[in-house]
């Protein structure tokens, strides 16, 4: 007669779990964060929180020489805070006028007619908006090249060239301002 033999399975000392199952989670991981990086980095390239606060529309006539200014209100209508490290007014303006300062206002208070004294107006440099605040950007320029003038037309600016950075990333845009039109002499030195 012999012996009873007793059948003992040795349990693995780590759960049997397919390795192809402990892949996929690892991939659906890897997907998931590349998705996520993805759709912050697109919604950072199309973020665009600046507005102009209307200062009215104004006009002057062009006089050679003679200094002249214009500004418009810069308002972070965002939900996070921005630094605006440049602004620039569209194109060369083909020599008509030469920009010969931009001043951006200390703080975001105005006055009841939406006015900063230029007391509180200081040479532009990066310059941060909180969520909701604004600053009035001032431009100074003197009227230049009035031969390249054609009598009867209108030089309009509709829109502000501006650089600002969000969460470190740099972004530029056009913010839409108040038309601001200079009409051309009817006399010009040297036009014929």
């Amino acid at each position: 007669m012999s012996a009873p033999t007793i059948e003992r399975s040795i349990a693995p000392p780590f759960p049997t779990q397919p390795r192809r199952r402990r892949r996929w989670w690892l991939i659906a991981s890897v997907v998931a964060f590349v998705l996520l990086a993805t759709a912050i980095g697109v919604a950072l390239a199309r973020y665009q929180p600046l507005v102009s606060a209307s200062l009215g529309h104004s006009d002057t006539t062009y006089r050679q020489g003679a200094p002249f200014e214009y500004s418009y209100r810069l308002v972070n209508d965002g939900r996070v805070p921005i630094t605006v490290t440049s602004v620039a007014p569209p194109g060369d303006f083909r020599g008509l006028i030469k920009v010969t300062g931009i001043f951006i206002s200390r703080n975001g208070s105005f006055n009841a007619a939406g006015d900063v004294p230029f007391s509180d107006m200081e040479r532009f440099h990066p310059s941060p908006l909180r969520s909701g605040e604004g600053r009035r950007v001032l431009v100074e320029n003197v009227f230049a090249g009035c031969r390249l003038y054609s009598r009867d037309v209108f030089l309009t600016f509709l829109q502000q060239h501006v650089d600002f950075r969000v969460f470190g990333v740099e972004r530029s845009t056009w913010v839409a301002t108040s038309p601001f039109s200079i009409r051309s002499p009817d006399v010009c030195p040297g036009r014929p």
